[in-house]
Parts: C-alpha cells; structure tokens; sequence
C-alpha cells in the first residue's frame, strides 16, 4: 500500500481548513429548528442544489462508482445517471406540489393526503432507507481510509461515524447546503482532473475500448438488465422519496429557487460518474489483482502529484462524510 507523503498531509489538512471555515459560518446561520431542519426557508437555488449534490455525490458517486467500474465498466454510471433523472423528475414533477404543502418531511406530506397509519408507517420505511444508505457511505469511507492510513476497518468505522455526527451536529441544512456547494465545487475539480488523467496516461479513449470487451465493460446493463435497471430505478425511487432532497426543496426561498436548485442537481451529477469510471478502468488495466474497493483512493496516491492528491484525498472523505452527515 503506498504511504502519505508530507506534500499529501499538507493538501489534506488545507483542504479540511478550508471545509471547517465554511461549517463553521454555516453554524452561525442556525439559531432555531427551522434553520436546522428547512434553512428557514431562506435559501437559494444555489444552496438547495449544494444540498441536494453535497448528500448525493459522496463515497457511492466516486469511490463506489470507480470500484464498480474496475467490475464491470459503465453499468457503474448507474448511480450518477440515476441520480441526475431522479433530480430532473424532482424539479419538473415533485418540486411544486412539495414546496406548496408548506411541510417539512416526507410522513407529515403523506399523512396530510391518505391519513393517520401513513405517518408511522412512513416514518420507519423513510429511516431504514436513509440508515442503510448510510451504511453505504461508511462502507466507503472505510476504503478511503485505510488506504490512507494503516488502521483496521473497524477503526476507520467508528472515525467515519464519529466525522459524521461532528458535521450534523453544526449545522442542519445550512450546513450541509454551504458545505456542499464548497465540496461540490472541489469534488468536480478532482474527479474530472482524475478522469482526465487515467484517459491521459492510457493515450485516449480508445485504449480502453481496445483493451476492454464492449461487453460488459461497455455496456449500462453490464450485470443484467435485470440488475442494472433496478439499480437505476431505485436511485430514482429513492431521490424522490428520501427525506434530504425533500427537505431541500422546502428550504428554497422561492418555488423558482426550488425548481432551479432540483434541475442544477440534474445536469452536473452524471459527468461525475463518467470521470469515476475511467478512473476504475484505468486501475483495472494497470493493476488487475488489487482490491477494487480501493481503486480510487489507490490511484490518487500512485498517478496524482502529492500536493493535488492531498486535496483529492481530503475532498474525498469531506464527500463521504458530508453524504453520510446529510442523510443522518
């Protein structure tokens, strides 16, 4: 496993920095319930989509999307694409009769249309989805950061864990809002630079179509429609009913802020996924034994300059752990 170099801790810590500062101003804006829960439905296209994007785009978009990538090549794109469908379905679809209930989550939307049960029934349904999501982003987390650091998975847990609860606890939706557009911000920077690379290194695209079988490599339905089109309708499924893209779209100060936060989210979550797996197959090729969990974080430490890694490898676990935070 290649070990941190000075010049990666040093992008580590100014990345982390530069998140805290902007957590630490998004804290100030929280001074009751409201604020925490709906950002005192003040906030603009830009938070909301920062919101929205800061809890989608985390370790299942990038570490995730690059393991599967190194499995099975484009059915990995699944998560980013769907994603982005869901947002565009949220925006066009959802976003208006959402805003206009003047509710807060997602049981209390239900129970108002079909009645009393809906309430708790929902409520246990919408916590194990988000619970089992975050356990996803831990999972991810978990890869990153045993291959940072030489720590046991279960230690690399309980810090994930522990990440998490810090950023919930500062900030709510204005947190996870003004956080997420600064991560997202970073997060584009270093997967496309990423993808740009690992297509570089290999001397184009082609390489990969020369080297790889079109299917499954490929293919969206690499593993099956079956498969691949339930991964895709559950992403779908699962932004139009989760609680944090809910809770999103109430916060806007306007529905306009709504909508245009929701159809933002929609255009820039794919190109995400497109970069991660080039960056899978890239590793698959160059280094096919290895485990596939760490794809991502392996190739920043081998094929990135030091300083830029660090900020990747920083931007990463903000990722995870800010995915992990929104939905908790």
């Amino acid at each position: 496993m290649l070990a941190l170099t000075y010049q990666h801790i040093i992008g580590i810590v100014f990345t982390l920095f530069l998140i805290t500062l902007v957590g630490a101003y998004s804290g100030r804006m929280v001074k009751n319930s409201s604020d925490f829960s709906v950002g005192g439905k003040k906030a603009g296209a830009g938070i909301i989509a920062g919101t929205i994007m800061g809890t989608l785009v985390g370790g299942a978009s990038t570490i995730g999307t690059a393991q599967l990538a190194f499995l099975y090549g484009f059915s990995a794109w699944w998560f980013t694409l769907g994603a982005g469908i869901g947002c565009l379905i949220l925006a066009l679809f959802f976003s208006g009769p959402l805003y206009r209930s003047d509710k807060e989550t997602v049981p209390q939307v239900l129970a108002e249309e079909f009645g009393g049960l809906t309430r708790p029934i929902s409520s246990i349904f919408v916590s194990l989805g988000t619970f089992l999501n975050i356990i996803a982003q831990i999972l991810s987390a978990v890869a990153l950061l045993t291959s940072m650091f030489k720590i046991s998975p279960i230690a690399a847990s309980v810090i994930s864990i522990m990440l998490m609860s810090a950023y919930v606890i500062f900030g709510g939706v204005w947190g996870t809002g003004l956080v997420g557009v600064a991560k997202l911000i970073l997060l584009y920077i270093s997967v496309i630079a990423g993808g740009i690379i690992a297509v570089t290194y290999v001397g184009g695209i082609g390489h990969f179509v020369n080297t790889f079988p079109s299917f499954p490599y490929f293919s969206l339905f690499g593993r099956g429609v079956w498969i691949d089109g339930a991964a895709g309708f559950s992403l779908v499924l699962g932004v139009l009913s989760t609680q944090t893209y809910i809770q999103a779209v109430l916060s806007g100060r306007t529905l306009r802020d709504a909508r245009t936060g929701s159809l933002i989210s929609a255009f820039l979550i794919p190109p995400i996924g497109i970069a991660g797996i080039f960056i899978g197959l890239f590793m698959k090729m160059n280094h096919p034994d290895m485990n596939a969990a760490s794809a991502f974080p392996q190739f920043v430490l081998a094929y990135m300059s030091p300083w830029l890694g660090g900020i990747v490898l920083a931007t990463l676990l903000v990722a995870v752990v800010g995915t992990g935070a929104g939905l908790a």
